[in-house]
């Protein structure tokens, strides 16, 4: 618990957000705020502080990132793109069949096929784009949008599968 009147939460609180943060991939340092030039120090290794490094594995990390973002909207897919995500592959504009909510390049969103949702992944094109390539061939994305941020609606790396 905090034990002064110059911050909010004590160690125990530090070392819950600490956690979050590398099981997610970031290392974290708890430095004594009060000492001049605290960061560039603390990074030099020239004062005493408490480290805390991210977990190693980088995939299971990703996945723990996935896992803390909130959706931002859904897309319904077709039973072959099902198969392929769970195969292990990308998400491509041919398997989508609905695109509900609004939503930026880069968010969240929720994947679901005929029995529910299937996964979770930050999505490379905003909803009015993906309304407008959704069930076409990746070839066609171009001479839609006028440009092209590659194959994938959702990179496999950015995907979660839940099932």
């Amino acid at each position: 618990g905090a034990s002064s009147g110059l911050g909010t939460g004590g160690m125990i609180t530090k070392l819950h957000a600490a956690e979050i943060a590398r099981n997610v991939g970031c290392a974290v340092m708890i430095v004594d705020g009060r000492e001049p030039q605290v960061l560039q120090r603390a990074l030099a290794g020239s004062l005493k502080c408490t480290r805390i490094y991210a977990i190693a594995d980088s995939s299971e990390s990703r996945k723990r990132f996935l896992r803390t973002q909130t959706a931002r909207g859904i897309l319904h897919i077709d039973a072959g793109a099902a198969a392929a995500l769970m195969a292990g592959k990308s998400l491509l504009a041919v398997g989508v069949a609905e695109v509900i909510g609004d939503f930026d390049r880069g968010e969240m969103l929720q994947i679901k096929d005929i029995n529910g949702e299937l996964a979770r992944g930050l999505v490379r094109y905003s909803s009015a784009e993906l309304r407008q390539i959704a069930g076409m061939q990746s070839a066609a994305i171009h001479a839609q949008l006028g440009f092209s941020l590659g194959h994938a609606v959702i990179h496999r790396n950015d995907l979660l599968v839940e099932r």
